[in-house]
């Protein structure tokens, strides 16, 4: 609901396809931190829907390790922030 995109639609898309390009550059850092410093970081950044609204979205994320300790990946929750 809240990207305005179908589910199909979403298929084969980047997350950062959705989030202003003044945020795009922050966000890879973020995410390159996250792995460095392996810690969650709450972060925040303006997403942008399907019509071209942009709404503010909260990101908590949490870095996945597989059977041998090394970091594989991240599962994150996004909230939006707009009221």
């Amino acid at each position: 609901k809240m990207t305005g995109y179908t589910r199909e639609e979403l298929i084969g898309k980047s997350a950062l396809d959705f989030i202003s390009t003044k945020d795009r550059s922050s966000i890879v850092k973020d995410i390159n931190k996250i792995y460095t410093e392996k810690q969650d970081i709450p972060l925040t950044y303006a997403f942008i829907a399907k019509d071209g609204s942009a709404s503010t979205i909260e990101v908590s994320s949490t870095l996945l390790h597989d059977t041998n300790g090394n970091s594989s990946g991240f599962i994150a929750v996004i909230r939006n922030n707009s009221n």
